[in-house]
C-alpha cells in the first residue's frame, strides 16, 4: 500500500463545529469533525473501525479511480487500489465485508455500448484485486457469502426514457467469484438500486401500474433470495432517488418528499415535504431520519468554477414518525453520502472555494 502524497487528513475537535450557516456569498465554514480531505470521492463505506472511500485525483491529473482507507482513529490515508486506465466509479457504490472491499469499476469508455462495468474487490489489508463479475453492471450489495446484482443498459447514452430498456435483471453468485451467476427476476425497466435483508432482495424498477391502483407504479420490488415470486414493497409516482430498508418497512425519498411504507402495506404515508432546497442523502439510525439539504450555488456556475459562492446547505434531523426538521451539522457544501455506524453519522461535503471534498463525521 502506498500512504497518500495528495491526501491530507485533517482533524478537527467537534466541541463547537457545529456552527451556524453563512449568509448567501460567505465561504462555507462545515460543521462536523474533518475525517479526510480529499480530492473528489465518489462513494464511502465503514466498518468498526475503519472509513473506506473511493476517489480521483484533481482535474489535469491522470483520472485513474482509487480505492482509499483510514482508521477512525486517525493516522494517515492508504492507498489499497489504483486503477489502470480511465474512467472508473461513474456510480457511488462501495461495500465492505469482513475481509474484502468491493466497488463498482467501468469497463468501457463514455459513448460506448453496450455499457459496461465490473463489480470487483481487494482485502482489506491491501493485495490481491479480484475481478467478480464483467457485465452491465448497475448496482451491487454483498450479503453474507453472496454477492447481489443488476444488470441494465439504463447508463447507455442516448438511451430514451421514453423507450428505456426492458432488459434489466438482478442476479445472485457466490461473492468469492466462483459458481455461475442465478437470475432471481429478469425483464426489468429503469432498474435502479440494489439493497438486501436476512430474507429477501429489494430492487428499484418500473413494473407499470397495477390494476385498481390510480395515480402509482410499483416502483420498489422484492424478491425472495433463492428465488420465487416477486412481491411489491411500496408503490410511487416515479423513481425513488434513495431508500433505506427498516425492520418493519421502508422509507423512501422522491425529489423533496419522504414517504414511509410499512410491511405489507404498500401505499406509502407521506411524512413531510422539504421545501427549502434539494435533498442529497438519506440514513436512519433509531428513530431519526438524517438528510442532506444540498444548498443553493450562487455565481462561478459550478463547485469548480473560479467565484463560486453558495447559500450553505446542512445535514438535518428528524423523527421518523415524520414532522419538522433540525439542523444536525451546519453550513455544508453539497452534503451526500449519509451513512452511519450506529455511534456516528458520516458523510462527504464539498469546500466552496475549490475542488477538495471532506469526509465528515458527527455523534448521533
Amino acid at each position: 500500500m502506498k500512504r497518500s502524497t495528495w491526501v491530507a487528513a485533517v482533524v478537527v475537535g467537534l466541541a463547537g463545529a457545529l456552527g451556524g450557516c453563512s449568509n448567501l456569498g460567505d465561504t462555507c465554514q462545515p460543521g462536523g469533525e474533518a475525517v479526510v480531505r480529499s480530492t473528489p470521492i465518489g462513494a464511502l463505506a465503514v466498518d468498526e473501525e475503519t472509513v473506506y472511500w473511493t476517489a480521483k485525483p484533481a482535474p489535469g491529473e491522470p483520472q485513474r479511480g482509487e480505492v482509499w482507507r483510514k482508521a477512525k482513529s486517525g493516522g494517515e490515508p492508504e492507498r489499497l487500489y489504483q486503477s489502470a486506465e480511465e474512467p472508473i466509479f461513474p456510480f457511488p457504490r462501495l461495500s465492505v465485508d469482513a475481509t474484502h472491499v468491493y466497488w463498482l469499476e467501468m469497463c468501457s469508455r463514455p459513448g460506448i455500448t453496450p455499457p459496461c462495468a465490473e463489480v470487483r474487490r481487494v482485502p482489506k489489508a491491501g493485495g490481491t484485486v479480484q475481478t467478480l463479475v464483467r457485465d452491465r453492471v448497475y448496482m451491487f450489495a454483498v450479503d453474507g457469502d453472496v454477492l447481489y446484482y443488476s444488470t441494465s443498459n439504463e447508463q447507455q447514452p442516448g438511451l430514451s426514457t421514453a423507450a428505456p430498456s426492458t432488459d434489466g435483471a438482478v442476479w445472485s453468485r457466490p461473492k468469492d467469484g466462483s459458481g455461475s451467476p442465478v437470475a432471481l427476476v429478469s425483464n426489468l425497466t429503469r432498474l435502479r438500486d440494489v439493497q438486501v435483508t436476512a430474507t429477501h432482495v429489494y430492487f428499484v424498477a418500473d413494473r407499470g401500474t397495477p390494476p385498481g391502483i390510480v395515480g402509482r407504479e410499483v416502483w420498489i420490488s422484492r424478491v425472495p433470495k433463492t428465488g420465487g415470486a416477486v412481491e411489491t414493497a411500496a408503490l410511487a409516482d416515479f423513481a425513488p432517488d434513495a431508500f433505506v430498508l427498516l425492520e418493519q418497512g421502508l422509507l423512501y425519498l422522491q425529489d423533496r418528499a419522504f414517504y414511509r411504507a410499512p410491511l405489507g402495506d404498500t401505499m406509502p404515508e407521506l411524512l413531510t415535504i422539504y421545501f427549502d432546497n434539494d435533498v442529497a442523502g438519506l440514513a436512519v439510525a433509531g428513530d431519526t431520519v438524517y438528510f442532506g439539504d444540498a444548498g443553493k450555488g450562487v455565481s462561478g456556475g459550478g463547485l469548480d468554477g473560479e467565484g463560486s459562492r453558495y447559500l450553505c446547505g446542512a445535514i438535518r434531523s428528524m423523527p421518523l414518525s415524520g414532522g419538522e426538521s433540525k439542523p444536525f451539522a451546519k453550513d455544508q457544501v453539497r452534503p451526500r453520502s449519509l451513512l452511519t455506524d450506529g455511534a456516528m453519522l458520516y458523510w462527504i461535503s464539498g469546500e466552496s472555494d475549490s475542488s477538495f471534498v471532506t469526509i465528515r463525521r458527527a455523534r448521533l
